[in-house]
This record gives structure tokens, C-alpha cells and sequence, in this order.
């Protein structure tokens, strides 16, 4: 199927592409936030273990998760793809499909994209654009020291399908004082976050919730990333509840002054996924 035809067929879909730009125009009093996320054959998947479908509903996913995070709203999404001539049909357009059913389901418009052809592996790519009241995004700098660190859900399922959690991130608006989406690891991306707020950081192992059991589920509850559940802080004064928006929140430590991240005060190395390491 040449590029053309292959536009024609996601204009049908019932995209609102056709024009060279898309055109937004945000809710007065609202800030936009923008964000980019791509999905490389070989390295975020394997064409003979995950469907086209599949592997792009989970590259929507981890786009809208990061506007989670954010606290945000999403409210469009563009995708980019650069294929190998000998990639069947048959998987570009169950990908296509795939994306439009995702972008649907989380009720964000496919406004554009590109598309193009390469030498190498099968790269797809999305930009997620949200919007988030003004003052109210969720950074990675406002821990403080005392403040208490959360988790959502189970961490090391390194699910296949992503759930953004976007009504979480909403609700969080005003309570988390920091947060990011777990997408390398808790033990990397803690580190993370305590780095920005110019922190440290004291966890405990029995309080994280593996998905699995025993050593092993520690180890990837800690490391293996892929979680895209919400890690955020919140003041101990602040009461934030068991569940929000149907999502398990578990307490998991506290943050200190020092810049150390500790668990079970001992240093935490940060053995998450790093792509150039």
C-alpha cells in the first residue's frame, strides 16, 4: 500500500489530519504540556511476541502516562513512522488501527503525523499534547523534606498493555507535591525525582507492592521498569487515601534532607533500564 493510500485510510478512521499543522486551541487559564515517547522494534518490543494492535496501544499508553503524571488532561495525540520496505501490510495496518482504537478509548484526537521509511527496524514515535490548569502541573522538583512518598498500584508486572493513569493524575492536583510515571524502575526513577527536588529519599522494602513474591519480586518491582503506575510525594499532613480513581496508593517511605536514597537505610543503587548504559 503506497503512503497516500495509506493516509487516505487514516483519514477514514476518522482522524483530523489533512492540513500541513493542526490547529488547538486551550482552555483560557490552562497550560499546555508537551511530551514524546517512541517505540523501537528489537528494543521496546518483538514483532513475533506482541501484535500490531497491541504494540500500539502500548505506545499510546506510555505517551498519555507521562501527561498523567502531569496531572494533566490529554488532548491530543501525533503519531510518526519510519517502516521497512518489507514490513507486511498486514502489521502496518493492524498498527494504524491499533492506534486509532487506543487514542478512541483514552478519548484524545489523532491530529497528524508523518510517515516514512527506513533501513533499519520499525520506529514508531507520539507526541502527546495535554493541558493542565495553570500552576497546577505536577513537577518533579516540589518534594520537601518530610513529605511523604507514594506508589499506585503493583509494581514489576511490566505489563504488556499500559493503563495511563490519568484520572489518578487529575485527582492528584493539588495534593502531590511531586510525582512521575514509573517507566524505568523505581529504584532508577526515585532517584530521579530526588535528584530534581534536591532531596533524598528513605524507603521501605516490606511496604512496596510487588507483583510478585519473595526476593525475585523486590528485585523487579525495583528494576525491571515498564510499571507506569505514578510514583508522587504529598505533605504527612495531607491525608490521600487508600484508593483514588479505583487505583491502590500504598505509602512507601519518606523524604529527607540529605541527598541520599536509601532503603532499609541502606543505599539504593539505581539498577532501573538506561538505554545508553
Amino acid at each position: 500500500m503506497p503512503e497516500q493510500e495509506l493516509i487516505r485510510m487514516i483519514r477514514r478512521m476518522g482522524t483530523g489530519i489533512g492540513d500541513d499543522c493542526a490547529v488547538w486551541r486551550p482552555s483560557p487559564g490552562w497550560e499546555i504540556i508537551v511530551t514524546t515517547d517512541q517505540l523501537v522494534e528489537g528494543v521496546h518490543y518483538l514483532d513475533e511476541k506482541m501484535t500490531p494492535r497491541a504494540a500500539a496501544a502500548r505506545l499510546v499508553g506510555r505517551g498519555l502516562s507521562d501527561i498523567a503524571a502531569m496531572g494533566g488532561d490529554a488532548r491530543l495525540v501525533f503519531l510518526n513512522v519510519a517502516w521497512p520496505q518489507g514490513l507486511p501490510e498486514v502489521w502496518r495496518v493492524g498498527f494504524l488501527r491499533g492506534f486509532g482504537a487506543a487514542a478512541r478509548k483514552w478519548k484524545v484526537a489523532w491530529a497528524g503525523g508523518d510517515i516514512s521509511s527506513t533501513s533499519g527496524p520499525a520506529v514508531a514515535s507520539i507526541t502527546a499534547i495535554g493541558e493542565v490548569p495553570k500552576g497546577h502541573a505536577i513537577l518533579r522538583i516540589g518534594a520537601k523534606p518530610g513529605d511523604i512518598v507514594y506508589v499506585s498500584g503493583k509494581l514489576g508486572a511490566a505489563r504488556e498493555r499500559v493503563t495511563p493513569r490519568l484520572e489518578l493524575g487529575r485527582q492528584l492536583r493539588g495534593v502531590a507535591t511531586a510525582g512521575m510515571d514509573i517507566s524505568d524502575g523505581l529504584s532508577t526513577d526515585l532517584h530521579h525525582l530526588a535528584e530534581e527536588s534536591r532531596v533524598g529519599a528513605v524507603i521501605e522494602a516490606s511496604r512496596i507492592p510487588c507483583a510478585a513474591s519473595g526476593a525475585g519480586g523486590l528485585d523487579r518491582a525495583l528494576n525491571y521498569g515498564e510499571d507506569y503506575e505514578l510514583l508522587f510525594t504529598a505533605p504527612s499532613s495531607t491525608r490521600v487515601p487508600a484508593r483514588i480513581a479505583g487505583v491502590a496508593i500504598t505509602a512507601i517511605g519518606r523524604i529527607t534532607r540529605g541527598r541520599d536514597v536509601l532503603l532499609d537505610g541502606q543505599p539504593l543503587v539505581a539498577r532501573g533500564w538506561e538505554h545508553l548504559r
